[in-house]
């Protein structure tokens, strides 16, 4: 969606990582909204690091958005759901026994939202 509107699309680089997956979630495109996983597995003489990249695009302005952006404006949109499937990812890691901590989240924010989903776990 991103690139049809004239932006790029930047994708990370996990040249040597042990997986790479991508996942899309579409569900919200006909709302205008995007988003892309990106999951970078590296292993390490100690164990593994996992790199978990995520892009939003969202379509918003115009009168041809106008109710989608009041709906929006009402309940959010759906990058709220990003933090949570983050925290699904280590929780399941967790669960096969793997040591799964945070070590930085971008924005600042979502450490806290991913720590929220720890909790209620």
């Amino acid at each position: 969606m991103a690139a049809l509107a004239g932006s790029s699309v930047k994708v990370p680089s996990c040249n040597g990582a042990l997986i790479y997956a991508q996942a899309a979630d579409s569900s919200m495109n006909a709302q205008g909204e995007n988003t892309q996983f990106y999951t970078c597995l590296w292993q390490y003489e100690d164990g593994y690091h996992v790199d978990i990249y995520t892009q939003f695009d969202i379509v918003s302005g115009g009168l041809e958005n106008l109710s989608k952006d009041l709906v929006r404006g009402l309940i959010g949109d759906s990058s709220q759901f990003i933090p949570r499937t983050i925290a699904s990812i280590r929780n399941n890691l967790k669960a096969l026994n793997a040591e799964a901590s945070l070590v930085t989240a971008y924005p600042s924010n979502f450490e806290s939202l991913l720590n929220n989903y720890q909790e209620q776990q």
